[in-house]
């Protein structure tokens, strides 16, 4: 994930280079993706959620810092 920081907040960007590996390995895997399937989900969301809660703690951070003038 990416992200934009803003004055007031941050935006975070989805990386599709990386879902799209994860079609192409399912693809490749057809019937056998079955048998990885909660490492196929579950990796890629623990990680979207590590970044999400650092983007989130970067925009709680720039919410508490004044403008400046």
């Amino acid at each position: 994930m990416r992200g934009c920081i803003r004055r007031d907040s941050v935006v975070g960007y989805v990386n599709w280079f990386f879902f799209a590996l994860l079609i192409l390995i399912a693809a490749v895997l057809r019937r056998d993706v079955v048998n990885i399937w909660p490492a196929f989900v579950g990796i890629p969301a623990v990680l979207y959620l590590i970044q999400g809660v650092r983007f989130w703690r970067v925009a709680r951070a720039l919410r508490a810092v004044p403008a400046a003038a």
